[in-house]
């Protein structure tokens, strides 16, 4: 059995591959050889891409004639975890055993992947402790100081403002510079940005880390989803600052997220520079650091190599890194007697993609590491698990001494799992063997084929080996819980019959789903996917014993009372798969499968191929596991409504609907009319919207296969019958119509929906909303989402407030004593609401009737989207010869007809006066944004005139205070008003621009006006009068300092005064 005291202890020490503390001796027992990497090669502007093995690399970079006095810089990239780390450190362990006097080796460990952890190395490093520049050492001994989490951030985050604050660019304007400024001095916005996981947290996540759990490969940078707000969050902003709430406003998420883009590169644009100065490190202490250990080690006639894992671990400072990285020795550099460099260097593609061109054209050599690099040899992928499984069970002493004797791979030890050899193993080329408890040779390759992204080294340990050993350490009960709900291949007659045979067994009934679930994602990752029961004692291909380890007992048992047992050959081994020779791993290996059934080979076939997008297949397992939960486990069902609007199509399609003696027009209007108010079939315990279903199917088997047949169609047909198998799906589903037809039929027949939508009616609903708009009484919904509240109501009052009467164009108001003065205009409301009516009769009570509201639904989405305008090609002629309908769609025509003018004589007013009020603010015009702020500013500077003269005994008419007050009180609703009549409308529809009129906006503004003329003219009265006295005092002699001393103080406040008014 695997060693569980040993295990226990050593699972996180060798599985955390990226730690520092992570040893040699590890490494070394868990190396599998890169097979197959890209290797890039510089050829003029081009690299040149080929195939190569780890050993070649090697031999290329450090044991090439051609390059041993060339000056390297090589990148390292891949996405996260594909093994760029693990490959740096294999080149370091090849230079470490190769002892060449000449140079000199330094690494640079992910370690927890910070910049204060790099430091911490760096200061480690003897050639850096003897730089002769001790006051950059000590600058970097300081930043490696400790300081309190909350303090960290919020020096990184108030740098930003700083840095922003100071930005003399032009990457964005003044105004808007401020307002970014004012959104993030907003307590609520920088919660946001400093919430964990946030930008700020990465960033202070990458200078240091107290957390084991961070991510090694995160960026430290804003990304556009940190800065893209919904609409909840801008709700939160309602106290905020007027200019925080408009620049988050336009952080809104919406199609185009251009500007979104642009605030995001700009925050971006500071990061390296807030890094250094929250961590208090000179950009140039690296560069000159690495310069004077390259003068050093020349001066005594060493090299250097730098193998540095991961680039972000310089965040802050990896521009210059890089800058030190690419500086040659020979050539101009000559003088600076530079040491030769070699620098390897990981990186994510993500961070490589942003590397700057001028780092770009110094790359001597590119090398690749693709995600899936081990699973494409699957004895590579096999001996990568085994491995590790067995420096798990290895206590760390016996490994370092194996290391200690030349770490050969012969003599590497291996675990003697004596206890589980039933189950699969894996045969070094010594001929010693890892057992894969508790991994199958079926279920590595099964799990890592599930895997939905990052089939890369460090996720399959992460999300299959750790998981999985945990599991079998700590509780083999529910073993393998971890990749419940993993994308499964059962075939499902197999997941059919076992979820049949664990309702027949006496399994408590409550334990029994979650007895099912493992049972099958067992079956689909470590079996293979069989119910065969072999004379060689396995069940679905592997020892019985397994099953009975894991708790199955009861599965086995009812299996086995009703399967015929199949009588087998002699196993045959499995193939061993084409090897490579490496430095310091096995030269050979094979797989042992206990009792593995003979593999017979594969014929050609002639059917047709499916391709199935990944995509369309996950919807598929996701649907299918919902329905499985609901039909085997008593669940609701839900995510279900694309598979029953799918079943539904399906009905009314292939029904021939006239042989039923039911008109077209019927079906048209209940598939059409019915919103999402009815519908023709639903299941029992759907989760929602059951009580408006028609005809109920209950949960049955029938239903079960009904729900999965169309289950395929929707998703992995792609709203086809092209998918594996869809023969027999066509006849059961067309089999299941038949049966159930007539319920369909009479469910038709008893719903009778009335008559199309007429012209006539359309017609009065948009003579009603045009009546609400111009009296004003259309209220905050959309034009697009108008409502009950619009159609429904009767609205017989004539708007006759001042406030209305004063603030629009002549048009508007002809329109508005047209529509109201009009005879038919009441016939319009009774004919539309008589008519969604479902009891008809000579006279209607409008406070109290049965609406036909799939009817009333239809016909508001019909007039939604005609704009609001009539046809007159859609008009028949039996509208046209009644007069009653005639007339209410010819009262609808003329309404249209006025319509044009009023927005024209509208929109032109407006102008006029924003533009009559704007001409009393300095430096704001049409295009800029009034803001309450403003207004209110104004206003003051008025009330202190007012205040000024009446002190000074100026005979004028103050303002009342009251009204004054009520002005300050209504500046939010003035500016926003402001903003309407500052709008341009040129490119919107008629109906919008009366829309954006309706709620009065100059109305609202027009006291505010009357109010600036009149301070106005009343500016100019004081002035006169004050001009004029102290010209009547010179004239007599009267004005002068030196004629009465009483009268200085008053000449002064007379002067300051006199100084304001020519300043209003």
């Amino acid at each position: 059995m695997m060693n569980t005291a040993i295990a226990k202890k050593r699972i996180n020490q060798v599985l955390k591959i990226d730690s520092i503390d992570s040893s040699d001796s590890d490494f070394l027992a868990t190396h599998v050889p890169f097979r197959k990497i890209v290797v890039g090669t510089k050829s003029g502007d081009q690299f040149e891409e080929t195939y190569k093995s780890e050993e070649d690399i090697y031999r290329d970079i450090f044991n090439n004639e051609l390059t041993q006095n060339q000056h390297q810089f090589i990148i390292v990239e891949g996405s996260s975890g594909a093994g760029k780390s693990h490959f740096i450190r294999w080149l370091y362990a090849m230079l470490s055993t190769k002892e060449e006097k000449d140079d000199v080796v330094l690494l640079i460990r992910r370690s927890d992947n910070t910049l204060k952890g790099t430091i911490r190395q760096l200061l480690e490093i003897k050639e850096v402790k003897e730089i002769s520049n001790k006051e950059a050492y000590e600058r970097l001994i300081k930043a490696n100081q400790a300081i309190t989490e909350s303090k960290f951030k919020s020096t990184i985050y108030h740098q930003f403002i700083v840095e922003i604050e100071n930005d003399t660019s032009e990457v964005l304007g003044n105004i808007k510079r401020k307002k970014l400024i004012a959104l993030l001095n907003n307590s609520t916005f920088q919660e946001r940005l400093m919430a964990a996981g946030g930008p700020i947290d990465r960033i202070y996540s990458k200078i240091t880390s107290s957390s084991s759990d961070v991510d090694l490969d995160l960026i430290a940078q804003f990304s556009k989803k940190d800065l893209t707000l919904d609409i909840d969050f801008i709700n939160q902003l309602e106290d905020a600052d007027k200019k925080a709430q408009d620049f988050a406003d336009s952080l809104m998420e919406s199609d185009d997220d251009e500007f979104i883009q642009k605030i995001t590169d700009y925050m971006n644009s500071f990061v390296e520079t807030v890094i250094q100065t929250s961590a208090g490190i000179e950009p140039g202490d690296f560069q000159q650091i690495f310069k004077e250990i390259r003068q050093e080690l020349k001066r005594k006639g060493k090299n250097l190599i730098l193998l540095v894992e991961d680039i972000t671990s310089f965040t802050g400072i990896n521009q210059a890194l890089l800058n030190a990285l690419v500086t040659g020795h020979t050539g101009s550099n000559a003088v600076d007697n530079l040491c030769k460099l070699v620098s390897v260097v990981g990186t994510t593609t993500q961070y490589y993609n942003q590397f700057r061109d001028n780092y770009r054209d110094r790359i001597t050599k590119q090398i690749t590491i693709h995600d899936g690099v081990i699973g494409e040899n699957r004895n590579d992928l096999i001996q990568f698990v085994a491995k590790y499984l067995n420096a798990i069970s290895l206590d760390s002493e016996t490994l370092d001494e194996w290391v200690k004797t030349g770490a050969y791979s012969e003599d590497m030890p291996v675990h003697e799992d004596s206890e589980h050899d039933h189950w699969d193993k894996f045969k070094l080329a010594s001929g010693k063997q890892i057992s894969l408890f508790p991994f199958t040779r079926n279920a590595i390759i099964n799990l890592y084929g599930a895997m939905s992204n990052h089939k890369t080294p460090r996720y399959i340990l992460r999300d299959i080996v750790e998981p999985a050993v945990n599991e079998a350490l700590h509780d083999i009960s529910s073993f393998p819980k971890f990749c419940l709900g993993w994308h499964s291949s059962l075939p499902e007659s197999v997941e059919n019959r076992i979820g049949n045979i664990v309702q027949s067994t006496q399994i408590a009934q409550e334990q029994k789903a979650d007895y099912r679930k493992r049972l099958v994602t067992f079956m689909n990752f470590w079996t293979n996917k069989t119910l065969d029961i072999t004379s060689n004692g396995c069940i679905s291909g592997i020892n019985t014993k397994i099953f009975l380890e894991l708790d199955f007992g009861d599965f086995v048992s009812k299996l086995s009372s009703t399967a015929t047992i199949k009588k087998m050959t002699d196993p045959v081994p499995a193939p061993t798969e084409a090897s490579y020779s490496s430095l310091i791993t096995d030269n050979d290996a094979t797989i042992i499968v206990e009792s593995e059934p003979r593999i017979e080979p594969v014929k050609p076939s002639n059917k047709v191929q499916f391709h199935i997008d990944p995509k369309n297949q996950k919807e598929y397992d996701s649907f299918r596991a919902n329905v499985i939960a609901w039909h085997h486990d008593g669940g609701n069902l839900i995510k279900f409504h694309p598979i029953r609007d799918a079943i539904i199509d399906f009905v009314f399609d292939s029904i021939n609907w006239q042989q039923e003696n039911i008109p077209l027009d019927s079906i048209y209007r209940f598939k059409n009319a019915s919103g999402s108010r009815l519908r023709l079939l639903g299941f029992e315990r759907q989760d929602q919207a059951l009580d408006v279903c028609i005809v109920v199917f209950d949960d049955t088997d029938e239903t079960y296969q009904l729900l999965l047949c169309f289950g395929k169609w929707r998703y992995l047909g792609n709203r086809s019958w092209n998918f594996p198998d869809s023969a027999s799906a066509i006849y059961f589903a067309t089999s299941w119509l038949q049966r159930n037809k007539e319920k369909f039929v009479n469910a038709i027949r008893n719903v009778d929906k009335g008559s199309s939508i007429p012209e006539y009616i359309k017609a009065t609903m948009i003579e009603k909303v045009f009546k609400l708009i111009i009296n004003g009484r259309i209220g905050n919904a959309k034009l697009n989402h108008l409502g009950d509240e619009v159609f429904l109501s009767p609205d017989t009052t004539k708007n006759g407030d001042t406030k209305f009467l004063s603030g629009h164009s002549q048009a508007w108001y002809e329109l508005h004593q047209f529509i109201y003065n009009e005879p038919k205009t009441p016939d319009s409301y009774i004919a539309s609401v008589r008519y969604f009516n479902l009891i008809q009769g000579a006279t209607i009570n409008t406070d109290s009737f049965v609406l036909n509201y799939p009817l009333y639904q239809a016909a508001l989405k019909e007039v939604r989207e005609s704009g609001y305008i009539l046809n007159d090609n859609d008009i028949n002629d039996t509208e046209k010869s009644v007069k009653d309908k005639r007339e209410l769609i010819e009262l609808t025509q003329k309404v249209l007809a006025k319509v044009h003018r009023v927005v024209e004589e509208e929109s032109t007013l407006a102008r006029k006066t924003a533009m009559e009020i704007l001409n009393y603010f300095d430096n704001i015009d049409m295009e800029d944004e009034l803001e309450a702020s403003d207004i209110r500013d104004l206003i003051n500077e008025i009330q202190a005139f007012y205040q000024k003269c009446f002190s000074a005994g100026i005979n004028i008419s103050i303002i009342d205070d009251i009204i004054i007050k009520k002005m300050k009180e209504e500046a939010a609703e003035i500016a926003k008003a402001m903003n309407r009549l500052q709008s341009d409308y040129s490119d919107e529809d008629d109906v919008s621009v009366m829309y954006a009129f309706s709620s009065n906006p100059i109305g609202t503004v027009l006291p505010f006006l009357e109010i600036l003329k009149k301070a106005n003219t009343d500016i100019d009265t004081a002035y006169e009068q004050m001009h004029n006295e102290k010209e009547s005092l010179t004239r007599k002699g009267n004005w002068n300092d030196n004629v009465d001393p009483r009268f200085e103080q008053q000449q002064g406040n007379f002067d300051t005064l006199f100084a304001e008014l020519r300043e209003v």
